[in-house]
Formats: C-alpha cells, sequence, structure tokens
C-alpha cells in the first residue's frame, strides 16, 4: 500500500479550515471582513452559544449573483485577486478564498444575499462542506451569513475551546476591534439576545471609542491625524491618566485592517516613557495609512500579523507623531479641591496637619507655590500622626537618646521597652524627591518608595485575613465597562467584594459602586477599573492572596507622594517617623530600597581628608 495519498476534498477543506477558523471569533473575523470588503455601511452580528450555536451577520454590501454565491463555496474561489502578482499590493481584508469554504465545512447555515442590480436574491444551504441547497429568494440588497452548530463534525476541535461566556468575550474583542479600525461603518451587536454595541458610523473615532468605553474615557484622550506623508497617523491616544495595568488596551490596525505587530505598541510606549510608572501601558487607538504595495499581509494565515517594508521608517515616524502630540496638550490631572484623592481615611490617632503649620494655610487652596495639586494632600490624611513626632528634637537637632541599644529605626536590642525610638533627622529635600536625613551616616531617602511602604503597611493592618472592610460611599457612583470588563466585573464579584468593593447592576454595562474598602479615600472609579485590569490579567494562575496582595500594592502605589512633590519640614519629620514604626522599613512593597546611606569616611575621602 502507497504511504502517501492524495486527501479527498472534503478532508483538504477541513484542515484548511483550522488555518483560518480556530475558534468562533475567527468566524465572526472573517464574516465582518467580508461585509467590509463589500463596501457595507451597516454590519449587524448576532451569537449565541458563544457563537458555537449561531452567528449571523448581516450587511447592506454590494451582495453576490446567484451564480458567483455557489462559486464562493468552492477552495480557493475569491473576488478579490486575479493572479499571483496581486499579493503584493492586496488592498482588501480577504484574498485568499478559504473563509466561506473552510466555515462551511466545520458547520451548518446557510448565504442570502443579493446585489442591487438584480430584483432577487439567492439563497445557498451548506452542512459540513457540502452544499445542501441553491435556490432563488426574497432579500434586501447585501448578503446574510448564518453559521450555526459551528465544530458539530469536528468534536476534538470543541475540547480546546472556553466556556460560553469567555468565547463571546473573544468575539465582542473582536468586533470592538473592527469598529474602532473602521469608524465609518456603522455596528451593531448582539449576543445571547443582549445589545452589545451600537456605533453610528459617522467616521470619528471618539464616538466609537465611546460607544465601546463611554464618554469619561473617550473624553481623556488626544486625537491624532497626521496626514500628507508615510504612514499616515490617525486615531486616538489616551493621557497618562488613564492608562491601564494590561496591553490589551492598544488596538492597531493598518489600512482599516486590525493588526498585531509588537514594534508599534514598543514604540507608541518608548513615546510614553517617564509619563507612567512601571507596568502600567498606553491607551491607544490608532490606524497607520500605507501604500498596499509596502505592507506584507501574508505573513499569518488569519492575517493579523504584519511586515512593513521599511519596518524602522514606520515605528519611527509612530514614536515621533506620538511624542509631539504628548507635548502639545497639557498632561496635569484634573484636581477637585477639597477632595482628598490618595491616602487612607483618618482612624484614631489620625490628624490632619500640623496646629499652625504651613500646610494649615494652604488647606483651603489645596496649591503650592508651583500651582499643582498640593502633595500635602496626600500627607493630612496618611502621613500626620503626631504620636509619633520625634521627641525633643527639631530639624537641624540630634534625635534624643532612648536608654538601650538601638539601631537606626530603633529595633531594640535589651527587649525592655516595645516604645519605637527615631534616629534620623531631616536636613532638607533635594531633587523634589529625596530627603536628605543625618544620623551616624549621611542619609538619602526617595520620598515615594518611603511613603509606599508606609501606607502599604497601614493597608494590611486594616484588612481582616480574608475580607478587607468596606466603607459606603455616599452617593453611589455608576460605572460604564466594556463587554471584556463586564465579564471580569461579574465572574469575580465575590472577589470583589472580599476586596472591598461592593457593586451592582444598574443596567446593561453599567453598574453603581457603593462601597469601597477603608484604606480608600477619593478615586473609587478610577482604581476600581485598575483592580478590574489587574483581575484580568491575573485571571489564571494566581492565588486570591497573591491577588489581594497587587491589589494592596497598587492602593499604596498610586496614593503615595510622587518624585516632584514638595515637602515642608514637619512633612518630612511625619514621614521618617511612620517609615521607622514599618516592620519593614528599608524596602517598598515592590522590593526598591526607601534609603540609602554615604558613611562620613566616605565623604572625608570624596573631600580628600583622608
Amino acid at each position: 500500500m502507497s504511504r502517501i495519498i492524495v486527501l479527498d476534498e472534503l478532508t483538504a477543506n477541513r484542515i484548511a479550515a483550522g488555518e483560518v477558523i480556530e475558534r468562533p471569533a475567527s468566524v465572526v473575523k472573517e464574516l465582518v471582513e467580508n461585509s467590509l470588503d463589500a463596501g457595507s455601511t451597516h454590519i449587524d452580528i448576532e451569537v449565541a452559544g458563544g457563537g458555537l450555536k449561531l452567528i449571523q451577520v448581516t450587511d447592506d454590501g454590494t451582495g453576490i449573483s446567484r451564480e458567483d454565491a455557489a462559486l464562493a463555496f468552492e477552495r480557493h474561489a475569491t473576488s478579490k485577486i486575479r493572479e499571483a502578482t496581486d499579493l503584493d499590493s492586496v488592498g482588501t481584508f480577504g484574498f485568499r478564498g478559504e473563509a466561506l469554504p473552510s466555515i462551511a465545512s466545520v458547520a451548518r447555515g446557510e448565504l442570502v444575499t443579493r446585489p442591487g442590480d438584480k430584483l432577487e436574491g439567492a439563497m445557498v444551504a451548506f452542512s459540513g462542506g457540502r452544499l445542501t441547497e441553491l435556490q432563488d429568494a426574497g432579500a434586501p440588497v447585501g448578503t446574510r451569513v448564518v453559521v450555526r452548530d459551528l465544530f458539530f463534525n469536528t468534536p476534538a476541535r470543541l475540547k480546546y475551546l472556553k466556556s460560553q461566556a469567555a468565547e463571546t468575550t473573544q468575539i465582542v474583542d473582536v468586533v470592538y476591534r473592527l469598529a474602532l479600525a473602521n469608524p465609518g461603518v456603522s455596528f451593531r451587536m448582539t449576543a445571547e439576545g443582549r445589545l452589545i454595541l451600537t456605533t453610528m458610523g459617522n467616521n470619528r473615532v471618539e464616538d466609537a471609542l465611546a460607544a465601546i468605553f463611554g464618554q469619561e474615557l473617550a473624553r481623556e484622550t488626544i486625537r491624532m491625524d497626521v496626514s500628507g506623508s508615510s504612514p499616515g497617523i490617525h486615531g486616538l491616544i489616551g493621557k497618562p491618566e488613564i492608562a491601564r495595568a494590561g496591553r490589551q488596551y492598544q488596538f492597531f490596525s493598518v489600512n482599516g485592517r486590525v493588526v498585531k505587530n509588537r514594534a508599534l505598541g514598543q514604540a507608541v510606549e518608548a513615546a510614553y516613557r517617564t509619563l507612567l510608572p512601571r507596568h502600567r501601558y498606553p491607551f491607544v487607538v490608532l490606524d497607520l495609512t500605507l501604500p498596499p504595495a509596502v505592507v506584507d499581509v501574508n505573513v499569518h494565515p488569519a492575517k493579523l500579523e504584519v511586515r512593513f517594508q521599511a519596518d524602522r521608517a514606520v515605528t519611527d515616524a509612530v514614536y515621533a507623531a506620538v511624542r509631539r502630540a504628548l507635548k502639545e496638550v497639557e498632561l496635569i490631572p484634573r484636581f477637585d479641591a477639597g477632595v482628598v484623592t490618595g491616602g487612607i481615611n483618618a482612624g484614631p490617632g489620625q490628624a490632619g496637619p500640623l496646629p499652625g503649620g504651613p500646610m494649615a494655610d494652604e488647606q483651603e487652596t489645596g496649591e503650592t507655590e508651583h500651582g499643582r495639586a498640593n502633595p500635602g494632600t496626600f500627607l493630612r490624611e496618611a502621613v500626620m500622626f503626631p504620636e509619633y513626632a520625634v521627641r525633643s528634637s527639631g530639624p537641624g537637632e540630634p534625635a534624643a537618646a532612648d536608654s538601650g541599644s538601638r539601631g537606626l529605626f530603633g529595633a531594640e536590642t535589651d527587649g525592655e521597652s516595645s516604645e519605637a525610638s527615631f534616629h534620623l533627622v531631616p536636613l532638607g529635600q533635594v531633587f523634589r524627591t529625596y530627603i536628605v536625613a543625618e544620623a551616624d551616616q549621611l542619609y538619602l531617602v526617595d520620598q515615594h518608595a518611603a511613603h509606599e511602604r508606609i501606607l502599604y503597611e497601614d493597608i494590611l493592618s486594616r484588612s481582616g485575613s480574608t475580607e478587607v472592610p468596606s466603607q459606603e460611599v455616599l452617593i453611589p457612583e455608576e460605572i460604564t465597562v466594556s463587554f471584556r470588563e463586564r465579564e471580569t466585573l461579574v465572574n469575580n464579584i465575590v472577589t470583589l467584594r472580599d476586596l472591598g468593593f461592593v457593586v451592582e447592576e444598574f443596567g446593561g454595562n453599567s453598574f453603581l459602586l457603593r462601597a469601597v474598602p477603608v484604606y480608600l479615600i477619593g478615586e473609587g472609579v478610577p482604581f476600581f477599573r485598575e483592580v478590574l485590569d489587574l483581575l484580568e490579567e491575573e485571571s489564571r494562575g494566581t492565588s486570591p492572596a497573591e491577588i489581594r496582595d497587587k491589589v494592596f500594592q497598587m492602593a499604596a502605589c498610586r496614593s503615595a507622594i510622587k518624585a516632584g512633590d514638595t515637602l515642608r519640614m514637619p512633612e518630612m519629620v511625619q514621614l521618617l517617623a511612620r517609615l521607622a514604626a514599618c516592620d519593614n522599613p528599608y524596602t517598598c512593597p515592590h522590593g526598591r530600597p526607601t534609603l540609602v546611606s554615604l558613611g562620613r569616611d566616605e565623604l572625608a575621602r570624596r573631600f580628600k581628608r583622608l
């Protein structure tokens, strides 16, 4: 018997289906791209059962004649290229002619279509790779493709799919990306009978973005329109305050085609360097326009990845354009006077500004002489703890000595007293980032890292072993979330409650935030969105304890004073005193050092005294 055989057409079609039809979302992508190629102005998508039970895509495009409707299900049949050289300048979304036969080989369904120059349309039914019916049919101009029972004849494929909700989320993500890449087309999508998305199709990407993520987020973006050069760069980039915890909110397209290209993401992130902290990623919706001849889209079966003929030139242009756009707008976050935007609740032993101190005069205005949000706002609730004040010492004076031998932060060696002592004496602040302090050596204290450690341990002390106590907000805040965020929220409702967030459904994709963790004041909604991002990123392989610790670290980092915040002497005194009371005063929650030292001998050597 020969060891090499030629596969029958049905088997070959099923193999080809694996190239482009990996999951229900792949079917939606291929069908919607066909609708876009047909010049549609409105596309309606309906799914049920995570796309396995039903996928229906209806458009108002050019439609197909009866003769071509049957031919469209033949392998390699296409209306988009005529010869091999056409592959060098593909201007459509699809071109291989594999989508419809590949879909038909693993599903049941029908295609109903009518071109504008015909009074009657046609219906083609298919099942498992075979056409079962072809007849005339009444239909509006355009095309409707109905796909049922996906993978009914390939049960092994079903084992690799996720839950129905997860597959629906994948589909919604695909539709979101296609809608953002094609704002001139009106998209409507329903899933399990529920309306998920409606876009206006008015060619304004801002409106498409608002339809998906809400007006509040759309307002915090910067419009980009770079024309007259190659590449043209159009779309939106987010202000630093809406940066996310993951890269899933970076949307790129080339000539309207949704693509993946790591180099584009790296170029944008490089443009945001120094504007975002570590592990924060910009929100981006960008479409690049380039001559088709310089874009290779035939490098991935699903046409997701692309290569550019001059890759470095394209990424350099993107970097320069984003950097320029960021410099042209004011990036100072809005400050709501009278609202504490960070820190923790005042509890027993906590106080406001020191009586008669410099913050007393500034408390009402919320601004310093630098005209920025008052850094003392963070310190009023989080740092001013009079019981930790340096005893019998002031700026430039040695700290009072305690009985017994103690280390720098008062670690006891005689076991006779539990009272914390403090030996660091603040001398001033340099670069509005580091506190200069004196003890047995000269010390530089990173004010942000130190405050992070203080807040982190305070949050730990205020939180139960399994549940974080909540506090009700005076007026519940409405939150509009995307479909992906909604699924994350619903699937983690117990985890969120354990973290101190109480939310309830408010209809559609809207929720009410009714309570927040006790350690959080102000910025409830922005921080809640960060927690959602984290839960989505850490959905697999992360224990509840690890999630909890990451949330605490995020809260401490967000609320801590930052590099660039000016501190007054009383604030430095209190910050160092509270650091001394920490279990681990030497590193921040992320492991960075809170202080470094410079000894007397080293200084003497530098000044040639030794």
